[in-house]
């Protein structure tokens, strides 16, 4: 697996750092005894499910403790809020009727060439389109 989800306190794209699982007790105390403790959080970063409606949870602990961590996840609880991105925005040319355009290989605005060296790629030494 191959995800950005950053280091230690600091959150990345695919995962972002909820809190600690410091349990306030003195480490002196030599009781193994496990404390419950809740967190909330809501990850920021927008994610896209499959054509077929699939998400993938990463749930995760990242520790610079040079020991032994012994946690246990009692229960995760998640809510996916559906959104609706924003329409698309015609962009037109000041005191013009036609819309804005732009060659997104070259960058280079109309009138563009119908045929041009960038509508084909070269597979095996041989042109195709």
């Amino acid at each position: 697996m191959n995800v950005d989800k950053s280091d230690q306190s600091q959150s990345g794209i695919a995962a972002s750092v909820v809190s600690d699982i410091a349990n306030g007790r003195p480490c002196e105390q030599s009781s193994n005894q496990y404390v419950s403790l809740e967190r909330v959080h809501q990850h920021t970063a927008l994610v896209n499910a499959s054509s077929n409606g699939e998400l993938w949870l990463l749930v995760g602990t990242d520790s610079g403790f040079e020991a032994l961590t012994a946690i246990y996840y009692q229960r995760i609880d998640v809510t996916l809020t559906p959104i609706t991105p924003p329409d698309p925005v015609l962009l037109e040319r000041v005191n013009s009727i036609r819309a804005a355009v732009l060659d997104s290989a070259t960058l280079v605005t109309d009138p563009l060439p119908v045929i041009s060296t960038r509508n084909f790629c070269v597979q095996s030494g041989i042109a195709a389109r």
